[in-house]
């Protein structure tokens, strides 16, 4: 069992915030809980200025997602945070993605516990009986705080990281070259933020797809289809965030449809830091090299275009075995074990 220390004397009332309406100086106090809890668990990245966190805060998504995020404050500054988001779309999934983070002097207090209550009304009001939340082996409290309230790990996952600066970039020269001779009738297509009008159907097709196939243990996660709206409303939280969404697609050349799909997010005040997302091929095109055709050429272009970028961070389930492999060849190595759990709310 998790000791748990005296409470007496210790911050505990719980406010809800409404990133929309709260002052300033409220988003101030939580973007510098979340920085260094950043800080904590990865000190060798660079951190995004405090400006910046609150104006991602102060633009959460309004129509296909709600988020509720409560905190617990000391005399300064926010002792501990709860973040839920259910995915209003899919009425049917049980799960909401959620998170509890508690600044180290405050940890064994209490606090995270009494922060799953608000997590788990919010959960009941959409019809929510499952919270999924995510540990990393950089803070190892979060695990006991899991295993504590009786949640059950349900996927193993890494970080696993790219150094820039270790990039072969003449095998990725050789990738794109062995694919120009096997995906004759297709073609690459870049572009920046919200797909075109005209491949947003194909986009939507893609993303629903890579949920589908990619290994997720016991873990049912939410945001199984994806529409146009919720696709319009993700980028739009990043254009207010600030950050840039790179994708590269293939495309089908007698159809015009996506056949596969890559991307990068970073933010330009840390360009140093870029973000993996999602790489998928569907299922009926592998096998032709597709796949590294299209990493490869978002890495070169990553790499020429933006000098200052030194790492490429990305998660996968750790039986994900098709994409480890490509990432070990291009030359990531794991960084951090991570986990997804479900706590079943009693």
């Amino acid at each position: 069992m998790l000791p748990e220390e005296n409470t007496q004397n210790q911050p505990s009332r719980i406010v809800r915030i409404d990133q929309r309406h709260v002052p300033d100086e409220v988003l101030e106090e939580l973007a510098r809980h979340i920085l260094l809890l950043r800080k904590e668990r990865n000190p060798e990245y660079p951190l995004l200025p405090v400006e910046e966190v609150i104006k991602d805060l102060r633009h959460p998504p309004e129509e296909t997602m709600e988020i509720g995020i409560w905190a617990i404050h000391d005399e300064k500054r926010v002792a501990a945070r709860a973040m839920g988001m259910v995915n209003l779309t899919e009425s049917e999934i049980p799960t909401m993605l959620s998170n509890i983070s508690v600044l180290p002097e405050y940890r064994r207090k209490g606090l995270a516990t009494r922060l799953l209550e608000p997590l788990k009304e919010f959960a009941r009001q959409h019809g929510k009986s499952i919270l999924i939340l995510d540990s990393t082996d950089r803070l190892p409290s979060g695990k006991e705080f899991l295993t504590h309230i009786g949640a059950e790990e349900g996927l193993a996952t890494h970080v696993n990281r790219l150094d820039l600066n270790d990039l072969d970039r003449n095998l990725m020269q050789e990738w794109l070259r062995k694919a120009d001779e096997r995906v004759e009738g297709f073609s690459l297509l870049f572009f920046e933020g919200v797909p075109p009008d005209h491949l947003m159907d194909s986009y939507c097709q893609m993303l629903t797809h890579i949920m589908e196939t990619q290994p997720s243990g016991s873990i049912q996660f939410p945001f199984k289809v994806f529409t146009p709206e919720i696709v319009r409303e993700i980028f739009k939280m990043d254009e207010n965030a600030g950050r840039r969404y790179w994708s590269l697609v293939a495309i089908e050349d007698a159809t015009g449809h996506i056949v596969g799909y890559t991307d990068l997010v970073f933010h330009p005040r840390i360009p140093q830091l870029i973000y993996q997302g999602g790489t998928c091929v569907f299922t009926e095109f592998r096998n032709r090299g597709i796949g590294r055709w299209l990493k490869a050429g978002l890495v070169l272009k990553l790499v020429d275009e933006v000098p200052e970028a030194h790492w490429i961070t990305t998660g996968n389930a750790d039986v994900n075995a098709s994409m480890l492999k490509i990432n070990h060849e291009m030359g990531y190595k794991p960084c951090e074990a991570t986990a997804f759990w479900q706590y079943h709310i009693p």
